[in-house]
């Protein structure tokens, strides 16, 4: 993805005939704009989710939250050999993950290898983990106008 990132910025620069900037220059550019696509993408997520459901979900990793420790622990958890038990384990976790109330579609406009990044970024972390991040880390940035939003579609 960054190799097309940064022949992107390079075809852009040729076509406006500027000369381009330096390997560690366009480095730096394709950071900037890796950073400002991840907190577009975090924002157009939250407005899905609704104040409601960024607040259950920020609940799962507040201190002393035992119930949302679990669940997060339990959603981790390797579901073992195939047999009832591993079987009903899995059932009672979707329907736990439904209580949280996340809308439909909420990644709908994502490509699948998108979120599969995005679900393995989090898979490492543990609650404590997303406590001590920035919130525009945990659970993305609030301020992004509804016109950048516009703009990055």
């Amino acid at each position: 993805m960054e190799d097309r990132q940064r022949e992107a910025l390079l075809g852009e620069c040729r076509a406006r005939k500027i000369e381009p900037p330096g390997r560690t220059r366009v480095e730096k550019i394709v950071v900037a704009a890796r950073g400002k696509w991840e907190k577009t993408f975090c924002a157009r997520a939250i407005g899905r989710l609704g104040e409601a459901g960024t607040d259950r979900l920020l609940s799962l990793v507040a201190e002393d939250n035992e119930s949302g420790t679990a669940l997060l622990a339990a959603l981790k958890r390797d579901p073992g050999a195939v047999g009832l038990d591993s079987v009903l384990m899995e059932i009672t976790k979707l329907n736990d993950v439904r209580k949280l109330g996340l809308p439909e579609g909420l990644f709908a406009d994502c490509s699948e290898k998108l979120v599969a990044a995005w679900r393995a970024r989090a898979i490492k972390m543990y609650p404590s983990d997303f406590r001590d991040t920035a919130e525009d880390v945990r659970i993305g940035p609030r301020g992004v106008s509804e016109r950048e939003l516009a703009v990055s579609r």
